[in-house]
């Protein structure tokens, strides 16, 4: 923080960039003025809603089918050969190379952006979970098997549980993904949500609102992993706090 306001007020930065613009790094009042202002207007908080809408909904969609298909693919060795090629080869597939194929089929709205994100999202989710339910021991699932546990009781009460710790690994790595494309992908076709705002201002040369932007996309993005991480430790209750802090 010193050396960005040092950089501000003397201009350090014009010896190694000397074709920068005086307002490339505004000083920090003027940046947690905008911050503070701007955060708090009615059309912000909207795109805001957009934005973590539209990433949630790619999210509960790539977390929800890649946990099923990673069940089924981990329980059945068939499915799983027939469908492990397949998947390494398409989730090697950057998700932003398929833009222009979504673009043609679902136009630059909502849906597009979602579709992106729940490529990208998914792969990482199902490489997880179906680690997590492969890794569970035969012996707890004899062991349940003894009891009479089948079905939905095997499944609930044994599988997901022992798989819950991996499959969460996933979803982390799949909640960040998510919401990364979503962003990206506005500011690649707009017409709103945060990353056409963040295009807006470098357009206009506001670096200002262009640092508040990225500050308040951090924080987003922290808020989210955050509310994952409250979900997980209530959902996995049984770990200790030694085994959290590793």
């Amino acid at each position: 923080m010193l050396i960005w306001e040092l950089n501000s007020r003397l201009g350090i930065y014009t010896f190694l960039a000397p074709n920068l613009p005086s307002e490339f790094f505004p000083n920090f009042i003027d940046l947690f003025n905008h911050i503070s202002n701007y955060s708090l207007t009615i059309d912000y908080l909207n795109e805001v809603q957009l934005t973590v809408l539209r990433t949630l909904a790619a999210f509960f969609l790539a977390a929800s089918s890649s946990i099923l298909i990673a069940l089924i693919a981990a329980r059945a060795k068939l499915i799983d050969d027939l469908i492990y090629i397949p998947f390494e080869f398409i989730r090697n597939i950057p998700a932003v190379s398929i833009m222009p194929l979504l673009i043609i089929a679902f136009g630059i709205g909502g849906t597009m952006k979602i579709a992106v994100s729940f490529f990208g999202a998914a792969f990482p989710i199902f490489v997880a979970s179906r680690k997590g339910f492969r890794d569970i021991p035969e012996s707890l699932l004899r062991t349940a098997k003894s009891y009479k546990w089948s079905g939905t009781n095997l499944l609930f009460g044994v599988m997901l549980p022992a798989a819950l710790p991996a499959i969460f690994g996933g979803l982390r790595i799949g909640l960040s993904i998510s919401y990364i494309l979503i962003i990206t992908a506005e500011m690649l076709v707009g017409p709103d949500g945060l990353g056409q705002r963040l295009i807006s201002f470098e357009r206009e040369f506001n670096f200002v609102g262009l640092y508040a932007e990225i500050f308040l996309l951090g924080l987003i993005g922290v808020v989210l992993n955050s509310c994952l991480t409250f979900i997980e430790k209530k959902v996995i209750y049984w770990k200790t706090d030694s085994e959290w802090s590793q």
